[in-house]
């Protein structure tokens, strides 16, 4: 059995049901996974959601109902802050969004489901690129 925290970049081709979508729900609906998502991942989705004109209510929903929800704590978000400083200052492109997300997924030891590239050596299961990356 494999522990995930299931990136918004997971969730997003999930909900289109794209070719990317169809290798996350293999990994997220297995029942020899279980999967997880944290607030500031629901922010994300939700921002994409309503940008795309898609039924909120219903993703969340669908979210909730697929994955266990963590609570990021105040010592995720202050080991957030120091991973997205450690790593801006080594010129990797990583956002604090994602720092927050590595920060709990360390903290819960959770691989991070994504097809971030940025993310793909955060002990992470990438499985799909994005085109042109």
């Amino acid at each position: 059995m494999s522990n995930f925290i299931v990136d918004s970049s997971a969730w997003v081709e999930y909900f289109k049901g794209s070719e990317n979508g169809l290798k996350f729900r293999k990994v997220i609906e297995s029942k020899q996974n279980k999967c997880f998502f944290s607030n500031i991942i629901l922010a994300e989705v939700v921002s994409k959601s309503k940008k795309e004109e898609q039924n909120v209510a219903e993703i969340i929903k669908a979210m909730q109902s697929t994955a266990s929800k963590i609570n990021e704590s105040e010592a995720e978000f202050i080991s957030g802050g120091l991973i997205h400083a450690e790593l801006a200052s080594s010129e990797k492109e990583v956002g604090l969004a994602d720092s927050i997300i590595i920060a709990v997924s360390r903290k819960h030891s959770l691989k991070i489901l994504t097809q971030d590239f940025h993310l793909k050596t955060f002990n992470s299961l990438y499985l799909a690129k994005r085109k042109g990356k």
